[in-house]
C-alpha cells in the first residue's frame, strides 16, 4: 500500500473537469501515487485539513473557490500548524509570466501549463516527491516502510488504550 512505499506519494488533485482528471488518473496508472479527487477549492482545503498528502495538483480555475485562493488558504493553515510545507503544483491553461507569477505568488511551488502531458506530470511529480524523499536520511529511509508497519500494529491497542482513556 502506499503507507509502506517509500516511492508513493499521497496526492490531492484538486480540479473540475472531469475530463482532466481522467487524464491524470490515467497518466498515473500504474504507479504506486495514491490519488484523492475533490473538485474545486473549498472542498482541496477541507481534505488537506483532515487528510494527509505529500502533494498537491491545484487547477488554478475552480467554482466555488479557486485554486489561488485555496493556495493562501493552506498556506494560512500550515503556518498556524508549524512544521513542513506541502509542495503544491498549480495547473492552468494559462501559462503566461504573470500567470505563472500568481502561482507562485499565492505560495505554489511550480506552475505546470494545460494541456500538461504525461512525461511531464511524471517528471514534477518525481522532482517534487523526490524532495520529500531527500527530507528522511539515506541510512535510515530504508527502515521507514518497517516502521510504519510497526506502528500500524500498535494500532488497535493505542484505541483500546483511548477508550479507556489510559
Amino acid at each position: 500500500t502506499c503507507d509502506v512505499s517509500p516511492r508513493c506519494c499521497k496526492i490531492l488533485v484538486a480540479e473540475d473537469s472531469a475530463d482532466n482528471r481522467l487524464l491524470i488518473q490515467h497518466y498515473l496508472r500504474g504507479t504506486s501515487h495514491e490519488l484523492t479527487f475533490v473538485e474545486d477549492g473549498r472542498d482541496a482545503v477541507t481534505q488537506f485539513s483532515t487528510n494527509t498528502f505529500e502533494l498537491i495538483l491545484m487547477d488554478v480555475q475552480m467554482p466555488i473557490m479557486d485554486g489561488l485562493a485555496a493556495t493562501r488558504t493552506i498556506r494560512a493553515i500550515e503556518e498556524e500548524r508549524g512544521g513542513r510545507k506541502i509542495s503544491i503544483l498549480a495547473i492552468s491553461a494559462n501559462a503566461s509570466s504573470k500567470d505563472v507569477v500568481a502561482s507562485l505568488g499565492a505560495g505554489c511551488n511550480a506552475h505546470l501549463s494545460k494541456p500538461i502531458s504525461k512525461q511531464r506530470l511524471l517528471a514534477a511529480l518525481e522532482e517534487y516527491t523526490s524532495l520529500i524523499s531527500e527530507e528522511v536520511d539515506d541510512g535510515i529511509q530504508e527502515l521507514v516502510p518497517e516502521y510504519l508497519a510497526a506502528r500500524r500494529c500498535e494500532l488497535p491497542q493505542l484505541k483500546e488504550l483511548l477508550a479507556k482513556r489510559d
